[in-house]
């Protein structure tokens, strides 16, 4: 049990911190396949633990155990200096070791150990959750480098655990030498320097100009960089990405920002900033007089950043500004009253910057996230959208038309083209275009004295309604084009509105984006080889002990497995791609209700795997062996599987139909108390999950008597939610992010409807 506590734990710390690690490296478009690779790796080395009785034996336990945290070490050292060439490919073999080598232990040791499955699995899930809950403190502490190696330490616990005795040499110079990397990072002597990386990220080409890091700061979000240029200017940098500048206390620098474009049209009381980032949103609003500022930064990094600049950055976080730490679009909910701006500028989706195929996105550029901003605005109150090029332009333009339709705002399209208003800052490189719109139509006198603004400042003007607009939107605003037909003017680029169910505001590609087409292609092709093997295991596992030379648990030649093998093999990978899709879409709606990226991942994982954890201890009450003291024999028939397998389908689809209803309820509530009713509400949902598993590898053990059976079940657990990972990018943007818990309802069924009858 210690030992598999520990692996599960270990593993799970490394996956959280290699997540942070690599979207620091490079960008985060590579986290899910070098994650995909880690299960991948977990799958093969349940698969050699099926295939080979003698890597089930104690001395290949050992051993597998004491390999994985020296290969840990290997994987995060071969990423950092892969960090240097551009391509994380290069520190893939060691992760996939390390991963196959905590595979073939856990699957190992649970097939020695099948009587006692469902106590071992309530343990592995159990210690899986406390990871997923306290590595986002730790990689607080200790940054995303040394925060990764030190889950190798969690590991060693592992491999001490299971040492045999007479050759603990070996063991204590893997130990002393991963102790003497973990040290190394710890104490500075290792350290990441963004100014080595191959990858072309924004931080790179400022330190090639002469700039400097200042100041860094770790945590589970972001590493954040205060940069300082040869000039003197500043910048703030998440994950070398993201930049944002902080401003000068001399207006000087920044007055002909665009940005400032709301704030100079019209008097401003009350100001609502989503990712005010650096604070340079905070200095224009007081600048043109703002009454009342409120900031919303999800990285808490970049405001104690900026403040410990103090005057040097003209105290904009300093009273009398309001600084929210959180989701931008959620804190807009839990303050009061309305604004006469919010803005959005440059806000990123992801730390590393990750466009186009990503599985979830921050969702302040949907529709949704638009009709919210409008309903908080007075009547002639700006939303402010500071963009990046004309495709990011155009696509805000169609979701604002469609959102003021939508709400009410306008009758029409081509009425709503009378709501908004766009400017560009030419002179920036690139060029930084601008939306702005209204809950009420410019008046005509409104939409001259803005566009001399603009004139004023130096700004170009793009869009002033009833006096300045592109063809396309001119014929628009005519009423001799629909919206439809201006999107189809484009065939090129994908420029739909944006929903909360489909969030992909940066996936301009039509159809569906070459990244996510490839991953379908692998999901479907993986799920079809699962489909087309079965047989074959189902006769490997059929034989008289399973594989040749494997012994059954008794120390005496087993059975014949009946022709339910196979069957049971598939409802192993529909267990394990279940599960998987249920966090992915959990994921989703956690996002948007709690507020912070890092935390809801470490709220959806903790929350489902305690569930797990508590329903593989019920489950152990009758799945154990009868060996196991207190155990009372698993129920015959299909009741032991597919019963539970049925409850969490059911329990699934009510998550899919309740919780967008929920989230919306818990806008307005405190972040603390909104994530504790999701965690409870998980933990319900994860009860019936963490039950059939446990009895269907009981079910090996006790009906068929089989190690290699056991170990099957977490090779075809791992290498289907491999596929799932996959496939669940394909699924949300072709069908919508609810697709993922469909397909995990489905999933559960199946498994239910598959589990052979005795």
């Amino acid at each position: 049990m210690a030992a598999i506590a520990a692996l599960s734990a270990g593993g799970m710390a490394l996956e959280i911190g290699l997540t942070r690690l690599l979207s620091t490296l490079f960008v985060s478009s590579w986290v899910g396949p070098l994650l995909a690779a880690a299960l991948l790796g977990l799958g093969l080395g349940a698969a050699g633990a099926a295939a080979r009785p003698s890597w089930r034996s104690p001395g290949a336990v050992a051993r597998a155990a004491a390999i994985a945290p020296v290969a840990a070490v290997a994987s995060v050292l071969a990423l950092l200096a892969a960090g240097g060439l551009g391509s994380p490919l290069w520190g893939l073999a060691p992760l996939v070791v390390a991963y196959a080598a905590i595979g073939l232990a856990v699957a190992a040791l649970f097939a020695r150990h099948a009587g006692a499955a469902a106590r071992l699995y309530r343990v592995d899930l159990a210690a899986a959750a406390v990871a997923a809950a306290l590595t986002p403190l730790a990689l607080g502490r200790l940054g995303g480098l040394t925060g990764s190696l030190a889950a190798a330490a969690l590991l060693l616990i592992a491999a001490w655990a299971l040492r045999r005795p007479g050759r603990p040499l070996a063991l204590a110079l893997g130990s002393a030498a991963v102790a003497a990397v973990v040290l190394a990072t710890a104490s500075g002597a290792l350290r990441f320097d963004p100014a080595s990386m191959g990858t072309p990220k924004p931080i790179r080409t400022q330190l090639a100009r002469g700039a400097v890091v200042e100041a860094t700061r770790w945590d589970a979000l972001a590493r954040t960089d205060l940069v300082r240029a040869p000039d003197g200017a500043r910048m703030l940098f998440m994950d070398g990405g993201a930049g944002s500048i902080v401003p000068d206390p001399d207006p000087g620098r920044w007055w002909h920002d665009v940005g400032a474009f709301p704030f100079a049209v019209a008097p401003t009381g009350r100001a609502f900033l989503i990712g005010s980032g650096g604070g340079l949103d905070v200095a224009q609003a007081r600048a043109h007089g703002a009454g009342e500022v409120i900031a919303a930064e999800v990285n808490r990094a970049s405001v104690d950043l900026v403040r410990t600049l103090g005057t040097a950055a003209g105290g904009v976080y300093d009273p009398p500004t309001e600084v929210r730490i959180g989701d931008g679009r959620r804190e807009l909910a839990r303050a009061p009253g309305r604004f006469d701006v919010i803005t959005l500028a440059n806000v990123v989706t992801g730390a590393a910057e990750l466009r186009g195929a990503a599985l979830t996105e921050n969702r302040v550029y949907t529709l949704e996230a638009f009709g919210a901003y409008l309903e908080r605005l007075t009547p002639t109150g700006r939303l402010s959208l500071t963009l990046y090029d004309e495709a990011t332009l155009t696509r805000a333009l169609t979701t604002a038309l469609e959102a003021l339709v939508r709400g009410g705002w306008a009758t029409d399209h081509a009425a709503a083209t009378r709501h908004v208003f766009a400017v560009m800052d030419a002179r920036a490189s690139p060029p930084v275009p601008l939306l702005l719109l209204r809950p009420t139509p410019f008046a005509r006198d409104e939409a001259i004295a803005a566009a001399r603004v603009a004139e004023a400042r130096g700004w170009s003007l793009l869009l002033v309604p009833d006096l300045l607009a592109p063809a396309a939107l001119g014929e628009l605003a005519a009423g001799a084009m629909t919206l439809d037909g201006l999107i189809a003017g484009s065939p090129d680029l994908d420029l739909r509105p944006t929903t909360d169910d489909r969030p992909y505001f940066f996936a301009f590609e039509p159809g569906l984006p070459r990244d996510v087409r490839l991953a379908g292609a692998l999901a479907l092709a993986v799920a079809a080889a699962l489909l087309l093997v079965a047989p074959w295991v189902g006769r490997v596992l059929g034989r008289p002990g399973g594989p040749p030379g494997a012994a059954s648990l008794a120390g005496a030649p087993a059975s014949a497995v009946p022709a339910g093998a196979a069957r049971r093999w598939l409802t192993a990978a529909a267990l394990g791609a279940a599960f998987l899709a249920t966090e992915l879409h959990a994921l989703q709606v956690v996002q948007r209700a709690a507020g912070h990226p890092a935390w809801s991942l470490s709220l959806t994982l903790g929350a489902l795997l305690v569930g797990g954890a508590i329903g593989a201890g019920w489950a152990g009450r009758r799945a154990d062996a009868p060996s196991v003291p207190g155990a009372t024999p698993i129920p015959a028939g299909t009741a032991g599987v597919a019963v539970p397998a049925a409850v969490a389908s059911g329990g699934v689809l009510l998550w899919l139909l309740l919780a967008p209803a929920l989230a919306a309820a818990l806008d307005p509530w405190p972040p603390l108390a909104a994530g504790a009713v999701l965690a409870a509400a998980l933990v319900a949902l994860g009860v019936p999950m963490g039950m059939p598993f446990p009895r269907l590898l009981a079910a090996w053990g006790t009906a068929e008597d089989t190690r290699a059976g056991v170990a099957a079940a977490w090779a075809a657990s791992g290498v289907a939610a491999v596929t799932i990972g996959a496939g669940a990018t394909w699924l949300g943007h072709a069908l919508g992010t609810p697709a993922i818990g469909g397909a995990a309802a489905a999933l559960y069924l199946a498994a239910a409807l598959l589990h052979p009858r005795r």
